[in-house]
C-alpha cells in the first residue's frame, strides 16, 4: 500500500507539473505571438481570395478561380464586293433580282458618268446621257442638276430591271465638306436604239 501511494503521488504531481508547463507555455510571450502572425496570415489569405480570387487561385492552384468561358464562334462579317466602273472602285450593294453582267455593267456606267458630269457642271455630257424628256428638264433648269464640290462614291447596287426599265442607286458625298451626310441619287434607265439613257434622277435620303 505504501509503495502504491509513492506511485501514485507521484504520477500525480508529475501530471500537475505537465499542466503548469503547457499552462506557461500558452501564456508565454512566443506563443501569443506566433498566434497573432498565424491569425493575421489567414486573415490577410481570406482578403485576398475575396478581392483578388483569379490571382490567389492561380498562385495556390496554378489555374483561374473560374474557368475561362468557351470563346463564341462569330460569323464573320461579309466583305464589301467592289467594282470597277469608268475607272472608280465601288463597294457594289447586291441584290436578290441580278441581270447579265454586260448590261449591269453599262447601266452603272451610265449613272457613274451622270453623277461626274453633274459635279463637273457638264451640261452637254448630261444631255448627251439623258432622253429626250429629261434633256427637256435640264436644258430648262439646270441649276436643279448640278452639284459643287469633289465627290466621292460610297456605293451602288447592282442593276435590277422592272417593267422595261433599269434601276440603280448610288449613295455619294463631297470630299471637301467634312462630315457632310452621304446623299442617294436613283436612276432610271432605258435602252433607246441600242444605248443607256437616263429616263428619271432624283435625290433620296
Amino acid at each position: 500500500m505504501y509503495i502504491k501511494k509513492i506511485i501514485w503521488g507521484k504520477d500525480m504531481r508529475d501530471t500537475d507539473s505537465a499542466k503548469d508547463k503547457a499552462y506557461s507555455f500558452f501564456r508565454s510571450n512566443r506563443f501569443q505571438t506566433g498566434l497573432t502572425i498565424f491569425l493575421f496570415v489567414l486573415l490577410l489569405l481570406a482578403l485576398l481570395l475575396i478581392i483578388f480570387p483569379n490571382i490567389t487561385a492561380y498562385i495556390f492552384c496554378g489555374r483561374s478561380a473560374a474557368p475561362v468561358p468557351a470563346k463564341e464562334t462569330e460569323m464573320p462579317e461579309p466583305e464589301n464586293e467592289f467594282v470597277v466602273i469608268d475607272g472608280i472602285r465601288i463597294p457594289e450593294v447586291q441584290s436578290g433580282n441580278r441581270i447579265d453582267e454586260e448590261t449591269d455593267r453599262a447601266v452603272q456606267t451610265v449613272a457613274i458618268r451622270f453623277i461626274r458630269a453633274q459635279y463637273e457642271n457638264d451640261i452637254e455630257t448630261l444631255l448627251r446621257l439623258s432622253t429626250d424628256a429629261l434633256a427637256k428638264e435640264i436644258a430648262a433648269a439646270p441649276e436643279d442638276y448640278l452639284f459643287s464640290g469633289n465627290v466621292a462614291f460610297r456605293s451602288i447596287t447592282n442593276t435590277a430591271e422592272q417593267n422595261g426599265k433599269y434601276l440603280v442607286f448610288v449613295r455619294f458625298t463631297d470630299k471637301n465638306e467634312p462630315g457632310q451626310a452621304d446623299v442617294q441619287e436613283d436612276f432610271e434607265i432605258v435602252r433607246v436604239d441600242g444605248e443607256y439613257l437616263v429616263s428619271f434622277v432624283g435625290l433620296s435620303a
